[in-house]
């Protein structure tokens, strides 16, 4: 077990936003977590090995729009659902784990650390964040979604039973949109050992090493793309100009395109990337896809700052890096669970 404090917490919401692909929460709502829920505490965090078999785990998040959260904020919901999942299962959880990857969902469960003493296990069930609940290994390992539980920040909760993850997801996104359009969820009640047969590893200690990169850059003025790169081994996409961006909120997601000019060696290139949430592919101008989810489409700015498509603005100079997926997804055969959205896409 570790204790994570606030430079690492600081560098997980940095390299998780990166991480993130383009969703998992804006970077800006995991820092507000950081100066209020978090302030001051030191977050324990032990890796999957650790665990006993029989111990009981569930699975935390926010749910909802981005853009939403950026102006709505966020604070106790997931604690709120966590208590009501023990409830529902009469029974006391004894971790707790990210869903996915991302500079807010990465952080949300360490409310319910700070709160209710819950060390947080160092993985996730994407290694990436994922605009849809049943898109997990967590999902795509038979762990079963429900009894899954929502929160508000009101005292509004609901207890969602259904016969798979996709009906889950369908009640989980109806159900946020009528509380506000963000929630805190619950749900993948499993033991030890069940998570450690179905989650991705090290993902938080992973973007820590991503975000310590990036903040040793800068304060050594080199490049935080190149430094990015070199702990990833990504590929570099481009480097330009966002020349357009657009954003549509419908049912919980933002659907969007945004498109990006080369500059310097990049002249004369460019780059569409197409995004539900998260980045789901991305084309040259001639029109070829160059990488698909559950790649990694990832931005970064020329700075070194890192931002979700909530935040990413016209005449940002950023990079697009592609980074492959953990294995477990090709083991998991888990891009036919993105199949309905890159179909509308391609």
């Amino acid at each position: 077990m570790i204790k994570l404090d606030k430079r690492d917490i600081e560098d997980i919401i940095a390299g998780s936003t990166f991480l993130g692909a383009g969703g998992g929460g804006s970077g800006e709502s995991g820092r507000m977590l950081l100066n209020t829920i978090l302030k001051n505490k030191k977050i324990e965090m032990v890796e999957p090995k650790e665990i006993s078999d029989d111990s009981k785990v569930a699975v935390t998040s926010g749910v909802g729009s981005p853009e939403i959260l950026l102006k709505k904020g966020f604070s106790l919901e997931c604690v709120k659902s966590i208590e009501l999942l023990e409830k529902v299962k009469n029974e006391n959880i004894d971790y707790i784990v990210p869903a996915e990857t991302g500079g807010f969902n990465t952080i949300t469960p360490m409310t319910v650390t700070a709160e209710k003493g819950l060390p947080i296990i160092d993985g996730d069930g994407c290694g990436r964040a994922v605009p849809e609940l049943q898109q997990t290994t967590y999902s795509l390992s038979g762990i079963p979604l429900v009894p899954a539980t929502i929160s508000d920040d009101a005292g509004n909760s609901v207890v969602i039973y259904a016969k798979d993850a996709y009906i889950s997801e369908k009640l989980a996104r109806a159900v946020t949109s009528e509380l506000g359009g963000i929630t805190g969820f619950a749900a993948h009640f499993m033991t030890g050992k069940q998570l450690k047969e179905s989650i991705i590893p090290k993902t938080i200690s992973y973007a820590k090493e991503v975000g310590s990169a990036i903040r040793r850059s800068k304060d050594k003025n080199k490049d935080p793309v190149e430094a990015v790169v070199d702990v990833t081994g990504g590929k570099i996409f481009i480097r330009g100009k966002i020349t357009e961006k657009t954003t549509e909120t419908i049912g919980s997601f933002d659907f969007g395109k945004t498109k990006i000019r080369g500059h310097r060696k990049y002249e004369g290139k460019g780059l569409i990337i197409e995004y539900k949430n998260e980045n789901m592919l991305t084309r040259n101008l001639e029109g070829r896809i160059l990488m698909e989810v559950p790649d990694l489409i990832c931005v970064i700015e020329e700075s070194g700052s890192t931002w979700t498509n909530a935040d990413l603005k016209e005449g940002m100079d950023v990079a697009v890096i592609g980074i492959k997926a953990h294995e477990k997804w090709e083991l998991l055969d888990g891009k036919k669970t993105f199949a309905h959205i890159l179909e509308k896409l391609r």
